[in-house]
């Protein structure tokens, strides 16, 4: 019973810190985007993934920012999506319900957000470093499409929660069967 207690403590707080997640990652987002040309040339580049000697313009255009931000826009509908899954499998467990339908069924969605994510990372550094050399003289635009260890490590971490989701979902079903047996 104390261990129920602390699960439902701990499922709430979390579940604040996931909501101020979701409400700051949009603005930051945004400010990111419209604040780009005063942002230190070292957090740009880190933050886009581009490699230092890439060239840059010192200002980037209104275009080539709102273009970056229409990039930036899907993975980010997929990091709330993401964090709304979290926040519904918190609930649950703040209710007290752990092996559930519901329960399986976020497990699952966050599987698929996640492999969701790791292919829309690679379109979305693609897409801003296209953005942000597309005024860059002849020579100097870059086309570059990564598929790195994070990516592979994001993949291994989506299949893992899919199959804990499935052997979850099996483990419901026999609980239920086992209810049904007199």
């Amino acid at each position: 019973m104390e261990n129920t207690a602390r699960i439902q403590r701990i499922s709430g707080r979390l579940y604040t810190a996931f909501f101020v997640f979701a409400v700051l990652l949009p603005i930051l987002t945004v400010g990111y985007w419209v604040f780009l040309n005063h942002l230190p040339e070292s957090l740009v580049t880190v933050s886009m993934k581009m490699q230092a000697g890439l060239p840059r313009p010192s200002e980037t255009t209104l275009a080539q920012r709102m273009l970056g931000l229409a990039v930036s826009l899907v993975p980010l509908a997929i990091k709330m999506a993401a964090m709304l899954t979290l926040m519904r499998l918190l609930k649950l467990y703040r209710a007290g319900n752990v092996f559930s339908g519901a329960h399986v069924a976020c497990f699952k969605r966050l599987g698929r957000i996640l492999v969701y994510y790791t292919f829309a990372g690679v379109a979305e550094s693609t897409g801003v470093v296209l953005v942000m050399t597309m005024n860059n003289p002849p020579g100097q635009k870059m086309l570059s499409i990564g598929f790195s260890s994070n990516e592979i490590t994001l993949l291994v971490v989506a299949s893992i929660v899919l199959m804990i989701s499935w052997i979850m979902d099996e483990g419901r079903k026999l609980a239920e069967e086992h209810s049904l047996t007199i």
